[in-house]
């Protein structure tokens, strides 16, 4: 059962099903399948369900930072949902947090000035050219940028949660580091879904309005 169902997060119901019935611990026996389901449902390499959403959330990353020159506007409510931290490190994150610091009203001229000589002008420069042959689309820009922070806070929990099921693979574990990553990882699971439901619930898919 816990082999076909292939998720720790799918198999937890089934997990303290189980645990009662043979009166062991949750803890003890999550660790057991957790590796287990893991090694059963590798994904091949370079997919999987965290390659394709890092995949989305760097497409949604570019559709972002094009809405913030284009769109200065909504930067104090991009900076009321997303954190610099939430993207990961690179140019695209730096440039996010300048975007996000500076005086609004510059525009594509402006910040392709600004950023002569850094590696945030030549991404600049390729989104411009991506925005010039973006076809004419009705969104809200307000919805644009859930569906595009909502990508990036999905991702970022995928990723989160993914690291701790490795850490939760790992031999020698005392109960009271288990129980910690078992609640982490159980949380980031269930932030992963909310953003993730919000997605659902709007339409176009996110990652598509840019780039």
């Amino acid at each position: 059962v816990f082999r076909r169902l292939g998720s720790h997060a799918l198999a937890e119901p089934y997990v303290r099903h189980v645990a009662r019935r043979l009166g062991i611990s949750e803890v003890a026996l999550s660790l057991d399948l957790v590796p287990r389901v893991a090694h059963d449902h590798a994904p091949p390499r370079g997919v999987g369900v965290v390659a394709v959403a890092t995949q989305r959330a760097t497409e949604a990353l570019r559709g972002l930072l094009a809405l913030l020159v284009e769109h200065p506007e909504v930067q104090g409510m991009v900076y009321g949902m997303l954190e610099p931290e939430v993207v990961p490190a690179g140019e695209s994150r730096d440039l996010l947090a300048r975007l996000l610091s500076a005086e609004p009203g510059r525009g594509w001229a402006a910040w392709l000035a600004a950023t002569e000589g850094t590696p945030g002008h030549d991404l600049l420069l390729d989104m411009r050219f991506e925005e010039d042959r973006r076809s004419g689309q009705d969104r809200a820009v307000d919805q644009e940028v859930r569906d595009f922070v909502d990508t990036l806070q999905a991702d970022h929990w995928e990723r989160t949660a993914a690291g701790l099921r490795q850490e939760m693979a790992r031999p020698g574990l005392t109960r009271e580091e288990a129980d910690r990553l078992i609640v982490s990882y159980q949380d980031a699971v269930r932030r992963s879904k909310e953003h993730q439901a919000r997605l659902a619930g709007r339409s176009p898919a996110p990652g598509m309005g840019h780039g």
